[in-house]
């Protein structure tokens, strides 16, 4: 990240030795915590799994059915309830961030199960790793399309913590088991690509939708975020519809350090108290109770709709003290889940993939505060209740 702002197209504003300081101690305390965490000595839990032929079908079903209800949910919520069409989708998102959250039932059922299909595009790539998986072709049918339908809901970070979850997964299998079954998963390989692919289109059709030029894009979104864009004098329809794309990428990866800073310099802490981080809950307390939980945040950010990092976010929650302090733990967490994780434990592999994502992602956002991130949280803890009382 601090490679592409040293180096790429976009001149950001110089960050305050503040920001750096605190970033030093944050990243300095969570390493020392996954030290603690992965030297800690643990009760080996090989011992207490029962991941045979049983445990498979129970976590396979679970989340299939899960995946099969999301799919169902979010179609009708955007093509019955939003009236919105295919050739919409950039539209309805951006309506949906413009008139804000909907507080609604229906939105709260759907943000709750929104990770189910990528957990179950990581239970395909796991049992066909396993040798456990048949039939194989309609569960990843109904993945894809549940993937797909998270840009209906979640947009391309939905699609991006998902498949970060599961890169790790596929990488942890390839070290750990030395996999080389890449033929089977070749359907989800060029899925992931299309992916990637459709997202950068979401940068363009988004501005393209509020009417602006491809020629004048760059500099209309320099002027919108008030930075310096390196201009690509190039007379070309194409070249300059990829630049675009690619500087809104560029920018979406490394603008969150600034509006970080400005907390750092203006003193600013809001103490939110976990409602930055945990923003499903507190729109649940606010649906079943009447409450002003989540409408309180708003007020005390410096600037909504952009990205603080994950230091920052937990900065927002907890202040200084608190947010370093917290680095520590949730550190020891990975560190611990690195060390006890085991291989016939699918559970305990997504648990370790997803804090693995939170520092892979924490130079752009808090993971578990955004898009599906809780949802992961809710899905593995039920899957691991339902475990437990099995066994």
């Amino acid at each position: 990240m601090f490679l592409l702002r040293e180096f790429g197209p976009i001149a950001h504003t110089k960050l305050s030795g503040d920001l750096y300081i605190f970033i030093s101690i944050f990243l300095t305390c969570a390493v020392f915590g996954c030290a603690v965490g992965v030297t800690k000595k643990t009760v080996s839990s090989i011992a207490e799994e029962r991941s045979g032929q049983k445990q498979h079908e129970l976590d396979l079903n679970f989340i299939s059915l899960a995946s099969l209800f999301y799919l169902l949910m979010v179609s009708f919520d955007f093509f019955y309830i939003k009236g919105g069409s295919l050739n919409e989708i950039t539209n309805v998102r951006e309506e949906d961030n413009l008139t804000g959250a909907r507080m609604s039932s229906l939105g709260g059922v759907i943000a709750m199960a929104s990770a189910a299909p990528f957990i179950l595009l990581s239970k395909i790539r796991y049992d066909l790793v396993k040798n456990r998986l048949k039939g194989s072709v309609a569960l990843q049918l109904l993945a894809i399309l549940g993937v797909l339908a998270s840009f209906l809901s979640g947009g391309r970070n939905a699609f991006l913590i998902g498949i970060c979850v599961y890169l790790c997964q596929s990488f942890i299998l390839r070290q750990k088991l030395h996999s080389t079954k890449r033929s089977k998963n070749g359907i989800i390989s060029i899925f992931i690509l299309a992916g990637v692919l459709f997202s950068f289109f979401i940068f363009l059709d988004r501005e393209l939708n509020q009417g602006v030029d491809l020629q004048g894009l760059v500099q209309i979104f320099a002027v919108k975020w008030n930075v310096d864009i390196a201009e690509l004098r190039i007379e070309s329809a194409i070249v300059n519809a990829v630049y675009a794309a690619l500087t809104m990428l560029i920018f979406y990866i490394t603008h969150a350090p600034n509006y970080f800073d400005q907390y750092l310099v203006s003193g600013a802490s809001p103490l939110l108290l976990g409602i930055y981080n945990n923003p499903i809950p507190a729109k649940i307390i606010d649906v079943v109770f009447g409450t002003g939980l989540f409408e309180a945040i708003s007020s005390k950010l410096l600037l909504s709709g952009v990205y603080l990092t994950f230091p920052g976010s937990l900065y927002l929650d907890f202040g200084y003290a608190g947010s370093i302090t917290a680095s520590f733990f949730i550190g020891a967490m990975t560190g611990r889940s690195l060390r006890k994780f085991s291989l016939d434990s699918f559970v305990s592999i997504q648990v370790a993939c997803l804090l693995l994502s939170i520092w892979l992602l924490s130079p752009l956002y808090s993971v578990i505060g955004i898009s599906n991130g809780f949802s992961f949280v809710v899905l593995l803890l039920v899957m691991n209740f339902i475990k437990f009382i099995k066994n």
